[in-house]
């Protein structure tokens, strides 16, 4: 069953896809609770699109990726942020191909890229696969999988519960910048908690199965004769620790975006560059919002750092 709802004696629970996504007490609102999140994300997604075609002559580099591109690039009159959270390989090659050839001086491709990206798929996510509702009903891109024989009935749950037209219409120009910057440290995830999420990314990033979508943005841009410039997200010292130490611990001189390095030295070309930022030790705590995303303050280094990268190109 995708959609249904669960009442208790002072709970109210709804379930889609089989997970408990959201419990309320039953004087409050769950509207509000429920689309909260939903609203801001598929607002991000939105204000992409808007930007990218309020200045589509002034654009010269498309930034693709997650949240970490999300909120570790800001963006200029020349550059369109196309991050948006849980973006995964295939995501990020639909939309290079949907707009490429709809930015006439497009010059530059940038794409974030994760430890786990490799093997990273939003459909496979049980928490995160809503968000691929937004591909379709915002950007007309299809679902990756089969495992979406729901399709319809995501696309039309999420259109009601998230009130899509009115709401957007009213609230596109609302969106506060701290959401996409966050300016303080606000993490509350305890050491435990990191261990768990990195040892859930090591695992993903021992399986390539989604690199065949790197492969056609490779391509793509290469016959487009465009710069391609793979981003290896900088991570908080701490959690890229972690990463570290599962990599020698599991085999002695495992490395990590192994299969990255690979695909693209097959490539052999002076058009695609790694900047390899997770290995960029002048990113600080003061740099981070979160241990894998970046604050105002990082944004700002980390952009800085991608036109220096992106500079190289013409060197």
């Amino acid at each position: 069953m995708i959609y249904k709802k669960i009442k208790e004696a002072n709970k109210r629970q709804i379930i889609l896809f089989g997970v408990i996504k959201f419990t309320w007490h039953k004087k409050q609102k769950p509207y509000r609770i429920l689309t909260k999140a939903r609203k801001s994300d598929a607002l991000i997604t939105l204000k992409c699109i808007r930007n990218l075609f309020e200045k589509t002559a002034t654009v010269e580099t498309l930034i693709l990726g997650d949240s970490t591109a999300r909120y570790g690039f800001i963006e200029d009159d020349k550059t369109i942020n196309f991050g948006i959270d849980s973006q995964d390989l295939y995501y990020s090659s639909k939309i290079l191909e949907k707009y490429i050839n709809q930015i006439p001086n497009l010059k530059n491709i940038v794409l974030f890229y994760l430890p786990y990206s490799s093997s990273n798929n939003l459909l496979k996510s049980k928490t995160q696969m809503y968000r691929a509702s937004y591909y379709d009903a915002f950007l007309d891109i299809p679902y990756s999988d089969k495992l979406c024989a729901i399709r319809n009935g995501l696309i039309e749950l999420s259109k009601k519960l998230l009130n899509i037209h009115s709401y957007y219409d009213k609230n596109l120009d609302k969106t506060p910048k701290d959401v996409m910057h966050p300016k303080k440290y606000t993490d509350h995830n305890t050491e435990n908690m990191i261990k768990r999420y990195v040892n859930t990314a090591f695992k993903l990033s021992l399986n390539d199965n989604m690199l065949v979508y790197l492969k056609n943005i490779i391509e793509k841009t290469l016959d487009n004769n465009l710069n391609l410039l793979i981003v290896n997200a900088p991570y908080r010292a701490d959690a890229k620790h972690i990463f570290e130490n599962l990599c020698t611990e599991n085999s002695g001189n495992f490395l990590l975006f192994k299969s990255l390095y690979d695909l693209v030295q097959k490539y052999d070309s002076r058009k695609i560059k790694i900047y390899e930022a997770f290995y960029d030790d002048s990113f600080t705590y003061d740099d981070f919002y979160d241990f894998t995303h970046l604050n105002l303050k990082g944004a700002k280094k980390l952009t800085g750092k991608i036109a220096e990268q992106l500079g190289e190109f013409y060197l």
